[in-house]
């Protein structure tokens, strides 16, 4: 029986096709991530060790965060392979998928936004 990634190759033959495809259907999530890594304050406090956030992804597996040059250059390694395989030709996988949304939240929580107020459908605050 043939699963839904092998479905997936089958229709999309090319690296291209397949990337173009990820491209669209992940564009908003692709577009989120981007600004999530790029702002240098919701990074540091994914980093910082004041709050619980760097402890529960350590818990998680996620204790992958590298602090490059100087503090401008701190990136967080998990997030930076999420925007990576959304933009890529490979299949994307339910565990990228909710690790990408995990990052949305912690950013929602991070503006300060009562997550529990934000429905499946609605448009995030950036």
């Amino acid at each position: 029986m043939p699963t839904a990634q092998d479905s997936w190759k089958k229709l999309y033959e090319t690296n291209a096709d397949r990337s173009l495809y990820n491209q669209n259907k992940y564009g908003k999530r692709i577009k989120q991530l981007g600004t999530m890594s790029e702002n240098e304050d919701f990074v540091g406090w994914l980093m910082s060790s004041r709050n619980q956030v760097r402890s529960v992804l350590s818990d998680l597996g996620y204790n992958d965060f590298e602090t490059g040059r100087s503090s401008s250059m701190n990136l967080n390694r998990t997030m930076t392979l999420i925007l990576e395989r959304l933009q890529s030709s490979n299949w994307v996988s339910d565990a990228i998928r909710a690790d990408a949304k995990m990052y949305v939240l912690l950013y929602i929580t991070w503006l300060k936004a009562d997550i529990f107020e934000i429905e499946d459908n609605m448009d995030l605050p950036f």
